[in-house]
């Protein structure tokens, strides 16, 4: 493009009053994204003739990306007056009446734009897709089938063909032509398209009941574009119950109302009824944007509701019933069961804050965060300055890595309670994820002197005093939290760091092993980071079969963290949660990048015991699991020397060949080409590869000596002399380094 625009402004300086050169020139600047100088030259075009149908529907399309609509019709209304068969305006002119939503005018100029041009794929496929939007799935088809006989390599006409055939139920069809458009618009497309195609992709699977496939295309989906995670949530699921809640912001006033006028009569049963709704409307706009209840309505509907509730003693022996057996549900560790019999508590008493905060808590255990924001932040509606309540807000906050406001709500409960150890010791924590670890000492310091004998606290000290390099103040609050609880598995690897730390080997193995064992089934993150640590001391140590068996355990672990990040996430789709779904897959896309590291070191690991064909199965694991180009083509590097090695030299070509394709700059992989090449007796090709990697890297020693090797093959030894003592002065250099 920028080719094109230096061409185009010769042509202006030796032809400056050339519509047609100013025109062409201002397309060349709109294309390449520079808005300004495009509309310039455009308007330049036009003084010279302004009866330029190209040139005003180049502005039109101009002001159209702008979002200036208005501007963008008159344009565009001006170029199909000039010329009324300039096909192309008739369809930019549809455009415009699109975004603004006149469906019809659009349909017609697509017509117009079609009549006057038969061969205009844009235009059918426009029409296409106004027909599929408007519900009219068989034209739809219809013309976006012409427009695929025109061009067959649109991305946009496989795209809205998907999109129709998704509509009719034809889920096989729209995953083929959702895959087709994907493999039009190429790795170049931007990543929200790419993400687009692919959310698409994955809804279709999912309803068509391929679970496991949906789930990886919303994990890719996640990859390419984490800030386009909403659109994996299925358009006939994502119904909002706005329009309800609106209706009951209109009917607050008026059941607040009807509920006075029953007080004021005296019949207490249906005020306290009417006063019950008032506080269960008034909650269910809670989360809603743009909400807003008239001060003071909560107050009142929750004071009246209770003073009339005092009066029902069968509804507050019922709560009370609900709520005890809540509670032992929860001390058995019946998350559903107990989170049921509160609900119940909370239908009959919608206002029993204990009950309520029982149920965040169960919610934010079963990871179920967006439903436990929203019943704490009913709680915080109904109880606007009550310490627990923002301790939870906060703890939610914490889970969900929103450290800032999970400070503000820690801080805002220690204005209501100074006192609270819990809201110092959250706060702590909060800041340790910032990486204010002074903060978080003396946070945890106020909260041991309030409470010296929580071992947890102890412990979250020891590791912020770690993370400072304060290793014996460290040791000794791991050393008092185990004082406290033998049992506290965080203390004993907080210990063994600091043995492997100053090169206690046996010491930290033991540590490691103990906290191993108090680690819980489900601490798959926390047991892959113990077996870690294991096998990098266990390298140091030179064992190295032991260290393999360490990261073998760890990538197990990490391999079922993702199998059940995958499940949970599948269940809370299943279920509408769509922010839980995506937190979850996240967290499992995440892991992706953790694991290819663990595979990379395990690939280190068995090429050094020379278990190469091991060693090939995990790089290859390590490549398809790493988000970057760059390296995966290093890892495609490491299967391809293992292979040279071997002299499996058509699998060394292939694997050499995938990492420059991936990297083209990776020098070292020419070099193993050239390598391979030579051991194949193809000296011509060695030599080329060789010279691609110094062109690519002139300092690369190994190429500068292996291609001297060539040149002396040949015969031609002033050549491989020169490149002998290149390599020689480059690895004088690297010793005096």
């Amino acid at each position: 493009m920028d080719d094109s625009i230096q061409e185009f402004k010769k042509a202006v300086e030796v032809g400056p009053n050339s519509e047609k050169t100013r025109s062409n020139l201002g397309i060349a600047y709109h294309e390449s994204g520079e808005r300004d100088k495009a509309t310039v030259e455009l308007e330049e075009a036009l003084k010279v003739n302004p009866r330029s149908a190209e040139a005003r529907s180049a502005l039109g399309n101009i002001y159209m990306d702008g979002g200036n609509l208005d501007e963008a019709l008159f344009q565009f209304k001006e170029a199909v007056k000039t010329d009324e068969d300039y096909a192309d305006a008739h369809n930019n002119l549809g455009n415009a009446y699109w975004a603004v939503g006149w469906r019809e005018q659009a349909v017609s100029k697509y017509k117009d734009a079609i009549e006057r041009n038969p061969n205009l794929g844009v235009a059918y496929v426009n029409l296409g897709r106004a027909y599929g939007e408007a519900g009219m799935l068989d034209q739809a088809i219809e013309e976006l089938a012409r427009a695929e006989r025109l061009n067959p390599y649109m991305p946009e006409v496989h795209y809205y063909m998907a999109e129709v055939y998704y509509d009719k139920g034809m889920l096989k069809d729209a995953v083929s032509e959702y895959k087709k458009s994907m493999e039009l618009y190429g790795q170049d497309a931007p990543p929200d398209i790419i993400a687009a195609v692919n959310s698409r992709v994955a809804l279709a699977q999912y309803k068509a009941g391929n679970h496991d496939e949906a789930v990886s295309g919303f994990k890719k989906v996640l990859e390419i574009a984490p800030d386009t995670a909403l659109a994996i949530k299925p358009e006939e699921k994502a119904i909002s119950k706005t329009s309800s809640v609106e209706m009951q912001k209109e009917m607050i006033p008026k059941e607040k109302a009807l509920a006075e006028s029953y007080s004021l009569m005296g019949d207490n049963d249906k005020a306290l009824k009417q006063w019950r709704d008032v506080i269960v409307h008034c909650l269910d706009t809670v989360d809603v944007p743009g909400t807003h209840i008239e001060e003071g309505t909560v107050e009142k509907a929750r004071s009246s509701f209770n003073e009339l509730f005092q009066a029902d003693a069968i509804g507050r022996e019922a709560q009370g019933v609900y709520l005890r057996i809540g509670r032992a549900y929860l001390k058995r560790g019946n998350l559903g069961e107990a989170q049921l019999e509160l609900k119940r508590a909370l239908d009959i008493n919608p206002t029993l804050l204990e009950a309520r905060l029982e149920l965040v808590k169960i919610l934010i255990r079963k990871g179920s965060l967006e439903e436990a924001s929203l019943e704490a932040k009913r709680a915080e509606l109904l109880y606007p300055s009550n310490e627990e309540v923002e301790i939870l807000l906060g703890d939610i906050c914490l889970k969900r890595d929103m450290l800032g406001d999970a400070r503000v709500k820690y801080n805002e409960s220690l204005e209501l309670s100074p006192r609270s150890v819990r809201a110092h010791n959250n706060l702590g924590v909060a800041y340790v994820g910032q990486g204010r670890l002074d903060d978080a000492v003396m946070e945890y310091l106020a909260a041991i002197e309030l409470d010296p004998t929580s071992p947890k606290i102890h412990m979250n000290l020891g590791r912020a005093y770690y993370r400072k390099g304060m290793k014996e103040a460290a040791d000794l609050e791991f050393d008092r939290a185990l004082e406290i609880n033998r049992n506290l598995a965080g203390a004993y690897k907080g210990k063994a760091m600091i043995d492997e730390d100053v090169g206690r080997w046996e010491e930290a193995i033991s540590g490691y092993e103990q906290a191993l064992k108090l680690f819980g089934e489900d601490k798959y993150l926390q047991k892959a980071e113990i077996h870690d640590h294991l096998a990098a001391i266990y390298s140091k140590k030179s064992m190295t079969k032991q260290a393999i068996s360490e990261l073998l355990e760890a990538v197990e672990l990490r391999l079922a963290a993702v199998r059940n990040y995958d499940a949970l996430g599948l269940h809370y789709y299943n279920n509408g949660s769509f922010e839980e779904a995506v937190r979850y897959w996240g967290k499992s896309v995440s892991l992706n990048t953790v694991l290819a590291k663990r595979y990379e070191r395990l690939g280190t690991y068995y090429s050094r015991a020379a278990m190469y064909d091991e060693g090939i199965l995990v790089y290859k694991n390590a490549a398809s699991m790493y988000r970057r180009n760059e390296s995966k083509a290093l890892m495609h590097y490491n299967v391809a020397d293992i292979m040279l090695e071997e002299d499996l030299l058509e699998g060394a070509i292939s694997e050499y060949g995938k990492a420059v394709k991936l990297d083209p700059k990776l020098a070292r992989a020419h070099t193993g080409l050239g390598l391979a090449y030579d051991k194949k007796g193809m000296l011509k090709r060695a030599i080329h590869h060789h010279k691609k990697a110094l062109e690519i890297d002139p300092n690369l020693a190994e190429a500068h000596k292996n291609l001297g090797l060539c040149y002396h093959r040949q015969g031609l030894s002033k050549e491989a002399k020169k490149e002998f003592a290149i390599y020689n002065n480059i690895t004088l250099k690297e010793q005096y380094r």
